[in-house]
């Protein structure tokens, strides 16, 4: 249409003009219908947000990934120390987001002592490096 419009209006001064009128005859062709419209009888309904259904088994693998984590920090943190081959498992529950640590498992059974720290209890500083990390009390530190 736009094409058939530009053929036959004029091509000197007048062309501005003309387009310009014709822009606001076709925008005002297109906007009138629009007003006989009954928008009130359009309803939008939505459902309230606690309805929203969460995929439970995708909260608890995330939750275990945390875990996992946390647990490669500490084992991390444990051999900046030179405490190699501890297996650290975080027991845990998760509250609002956020975990609240119940208690940590290391077994020392693959225990690399280097000689240089073979007159150093390694267990008691392992619990000293992962209550510091974790911000957690010694006495949930379960040596197996």
């Amino acid at each position: 249409m736009a094409v058939f419009a530009q053929m036959i209006l004029p091509d000197g001064k007048l062309k501005k003009s003309s387009n310009i009128v014709f822009s606001i005859v076709l925008i005002l062709s297109i906007i009138a219908p629009l007003k006989k419209l009954d928008l009130s009888a359009i309803r939008i309904e939505l459902e309230p947000i606690d309805s929203i259904k969460v995929d439970q088994a995708a909260v608890h693998y995330i939750e275990e990934q945390r875990i996992k984590t946390l647990e490669e920090i500490c084992k991390n943190e444990l051999s900046k120390n030179n405490i190699e081959g501890v297996i650290v498992d975080i027991t845990a529950n998760f509250e609002s987001n956020n975990i609240v640590i119940n208690g940590v498992k290391m077994n020392f059974d693959n225990l690399v002592i280097p000689e240089n720290l073979s007159h150093i209890n390694i267990t008691e500083q392992a619990k000293t490096i992962i209550s510091n990390l974790l911000t957690i009390d010694k006495g949930v530190i379960i040596i197996d």
